[in-house]
């Protein structure tokens, strides 16, 4: 069962440019490791593999965690994933050529001092899309128009709540990466890993296999998975907590 959704993933250009600039809107570094093991798992969902990567997750209130990740070898691609954001606006030029964020400013000082309200997906083919993002929780909310619809994810255990907004954009190709600079990935957590991976097979959805992976003194199993107009997203189950003594 999905019970939230974990975090959003930012392959970065300069990573710890890009952590920088996050601390200064309130995250705190909860880990960090620029050797962590690469799990082989995702050679499907990256142009390129290494068997290593930086990493750091960042957290802020009850705002999704970002997960930033360096890779070896960077590529460029247009987003299909766009944030949206409200900040101070004396903060707009700060973030408006560093990330792919749609922003909103506010002449309040938001409470957070960055609200990740909405996620722009782009797709070409919205119904594929829509299956897709309901296998995880998602329901249809709106579509004022043919070409765009809101869906709403609302965790069944916290206040936790999110919009994507699917738009159906000719131009978007199945070709999507997790090393694509940018943001690409949503990642949930799921008390029943080895379910969701079976559900989403038993509905043609790409899957890789399940691996162990250690953060912090936490295990977790993680798996990954495509859709077939490209979206990738990640499933992560803890499975138990390591003591050191």
């Amino acid at each position: 069962m999905i019970i939230k959704i974990d975090h959003l993933s930012l392959s970065s250009e300069n990573f710890h440019h890009d952590i920088d600039i996050f601390k200064n809107f309130g995250y705190s570094i909860l880990h960090q490791n620029e050797l962590l093991e690469n799990l082989e798992n995702k050679k499907l969902f990256l142009n390129n593999f290494h068997p290593t990567q930086k990493f750091c997750l960042l957290t802020l209130g009850n705002q999704i965690s970002i997960e930033i990740l360096e890779y070896k070898k960077k590529f460029y691609s247009d987003s299909y994933v766009i944030p949206h954001i409200v900040i101070p606006k004396s903060s707009k030029p700060i973030l408006e050529n560093t990330f792919n964020f749609k922003i909103h400013d506010s002449e309040k000082k938001p409470l957070n001092g960055l609200n990740i309200f909405q996620i722009d997906i782009h797709t070409d083919n919205i119904e594929k899309s829509e299956n897709f993002w309901a296998s995880f929780g998602f329901q249809k909310e709106i579509q004022s128009k043919s070409n765009i619809l809101l869906m709403n994810f609302n965790s069944p255990f916290s206040n936790q709540t999110m919009t994507i907004r699917l738009i159906e954009n000719p131009t978007q190709n199945h070709h999507k990466y997790l090393d694509h600079i940018g943001f690409n990935c949503l990642a949930f957590i799921s008390t029943s890993i080895k379910n969701e991976k079976s559900n989403l097979e038993s509905n043609n959805i790409l899957t890789s296999k399940i691996q162990p992976l250690q953060i912090g003194n936490t295990l977790f199993d993680i798996f990954f998975c495509k859709s077939e107009t490209g979206e990738i997203v990640e499933i992560i189950e803890p499975v138990k907590t390591i003591h050191n003594f």
